[in-house]
């Protein structure tokens, strides 16, 4: 056998590690909690059934702000992307394999980093986002009143600062008129 055919054999071999080295990579992922699985990547799609919360899960790819999925008993859907943690750091494919063995010999570049901004939201999801009156009367039943704040502040032997934000100085209005700080 001569040199180029060696030479040419051992291309075609290397290719054919890298093309390995491309296949989808199937993830082991934990539900936070509850949660339903969708047929379809949609929250109007049809409910298949209700997982439990720590079930563990196969996560074989993203779409959007979601991941399908198997479940123990082999039921494939969709689940919402904010309803699962990922134990351990997996690596990204153009970091593992031979295809980085012969990228980083050859290439200065850095990986690109990829983000879906507010974890699970894409910018469908959020102008499509609609204010649940619900959610906000119960965030303002938390409220309190100024004398019970001053309260709180006085039995925890508390001091107040003065903060900048934006380049102005947030005025502490707990005091009352005739008090410094």
């Amino acid at each position: 056998m001569n040199v180029r055919r060696v030479i040419i054999l051992l291309i075609v071999l290397l290719q054919s590690l890298m093309l390995l080295n491309v296949k989808a990579e199937v993830r082991t992922g934990t539900l936070v909690h509850q949660s339903q699985l969708f047929e379809k990547p949609k929250p109007q799609s049809k409910a298949i059934k209700t997982l439990n919360a720590n079930e563990v899960i196969k996560v074989h790819h993203r779409q959007r702000a979601w991941y399908n999925i198997s479940s123990n008993d082999e039921v494939f859907g969709w689940i919402k992307m904010l309803n699962v943690r990922f134990s351990g750091v997996i690596k990204r494919e153009s970091e593992t394999g031979v295809a980085s063995l012969l990228s980083s010999a050859t290439s200065t570049s850095h990986l690109p980093t990829v983000s879906t901004g507010v974890r699970g939201f894409d910018e469908e999801d959020l102008k499509g986002a609609k204010a649940d009156s619900k959610q906000i009367e119960r965030l303002n039943s938390y409220a309190v009143e100024k004398i019970e704040l001053q309260g709180f502040i006085h039995s925890g032997q508390l001091t107040s600062i003065d903060i900048v934000v934006n380049n102005n100085v947030v005025q502490d209005d707990t005091k009352d008129e005739g008090e410094t700080k």
